[in-house]
């Protein structure tokens, strides 16, 4: 999950892969899987930095195991 910023200053965690695209008009919004848009204070720069962070994060952790003889 990352951490955004809404416009009422709320901090809420998203799930980044649920995210389809980010706008910049000139706000940041996040439209999200099922259409749900989200205007936040964060720039779309911070968000992507985010991301990259969070998946280099959840790949790194991956433990592959050998199928026992």
């Amino acid at each position: 999950m990352i951490q955004i910023t809404k416009l009422n200053k709320e901090q809420v965690y998203v799930n980044p892969d649920l995210i389809e695209f980010i706008e910049m008009t000139p706000d940041t919004a996040l439209l999200m899987q099922g259409g749900k848009r989200m205007v936040i204070r964060d720039s779309a720069e911070d968000v992507v930095e985010q991301i990259l962070k969070y998946k280099q994060f959840v790949h790194s952790n991956i433990t592959v195991r050998k199928p026992s003889e």
